[in-house]
């Protein structure tokens, strides 16, 4: 057997000795051509594109191969997006393995129950090369989670200041932080502002902020923020505006 140069082969069968024809033959080439494999091709489906946090409500994707299935085969992928594994979602291990005799697997996206309410958050699932198989299309699927926590609400319900203040002096704004939501609030910043009106605008001017520690629905926070006044602020009647996170 010789190794062949890669190119484009002319196979050429002459009969040297037939007494008799014509003479039936049978041509066997085996042969290892680059870019030629008898490898599976993998890709990725997705089964259920969104995922909740009850137990009942889990997301997955599936990987599918084409070719021989007389043996397993275990596929790597590599998970990215903006869920944290063991936070948002139990933590996938990065591979999974197709049994003998099967076409696909399914890789399972499962979200861990919190008391938070949070915004969408994605799970992105990609399959990774390896010498046991080639990558078909698509090789990548998308699960959301999605929070099934009510979400709460932060208001200020209260807020007083002294009537008189000078540029570069302090004042202390004595502020209430409520939850007015259903949910659970996690820790925020109220922050307070210099304003020609009682309307927060981008042109007002920041003077601190308060930390807000975790609020149950219902509960509220009271804080006595001490603020400075900046020295190039005009003499004049300001509106100290409150915001809640």
């Amino acid at each position: 057997m010789y190794a062949a140069a890669a190119g484009t082969w002319t196979i050429t069968v002459s009969g040297y000795n037939v007494p008799q024809g014509p003479q039936p033959f049978a041509l066997v080439v085996d042969s290892s051509v680059p870019g030629a494999t008898d490898l599976p091709q993998v890709r990725v489906t997705v089964d259920d594109g969104d995922a909740g946090e009850s137990a009942s409500n889990k997301g997955g994707v599936r990987v599918t191969r084409t070719g021989n299935t007389s043996a397993a085969l275990e596929v790597a992928y590599l998970v990215s997006g903006t869920a944290v594994a063991g936070s948002d979602y139990v933590a996938l291990s990065g591979f999974v393995t197709i049994p003998e005799g099967a076409v696909d697997a399914a890789i399972t996206v499962e979200a861990l129950d919190d008391q938070w309410h949070e915004q969408p958050e994605s799970v992105v699932v990609t399959l990774a090369g390896t010498p046991a198989y080639t990558l078909g299309s698509p090789a990548a699927g998308i699960v959301t989670i999605t929070s099934e926590d009510p979400a709460p609400d932060l208001a200020m319900p209260a807020l007083t200041v002294p009537a008189l203040g000078t540029p570069g002096a302090t004042i202390v704004a004595n502020s209430t932080t409520r939850n007015q939501g259903a949910g659970y609030a996690q820790e925020s910043q109220t922050g307070f502002y210099l304003s020609l009106n009682s309307t927060l605008s981008a042109d007002d001017v920041f003077l601190g902020e308060e930390a807000v520690g975790l609020l149950a629905p219902g509960a509220q926070a009271i804080s006595a923020t001490t603020l400075t006044i900046p020295e190039s602020v005009n003499p004049g009647s300001y509106y100290v505006v409150g915001t809640a996170d």
